[in-house]
């Protein structure tokens, strides 16, 4: 892994994908390899370095596990969840 931080908007969205997958990993006491009816552990390995390369269906089918908040879900897209609805 380089030793530089990915510079720009496209940077942080991928960190935060990366981390809202993890984030919802572990808020379920999961491992990588209990995702395997969405996802090839290997695979997912690869789309935790290379977020832009997920598929919708792949995201579809990790949510089914994960339930992802709507604010995840809105952050994973660069958007900031309102205040109050």
């Amino acid at each position: 892994m380089s030793k530089t931080k990915p510079l720009g908007v496209y940077g942080e969205r991928k960190n935060t994908v990366r981390c809202i997958i993890n984030a919802g990993i572990k808020r379920r006491a999961l491992k990588n390899a209990d995702l395997k009816s969405a996802i090839n552990e290997n695979t997912l390995g690869k789309r935790k370095r290379l977020p832009e390369t997920f598929v919708l269906g792949e995201l579809w089918r990790i949510d089914d596990i994960l339930h992802f908040t709507d604010a995840e879900i809105l952050q994973m897209f660069g958007r900031v969840p309102k205040e109050g609805g």
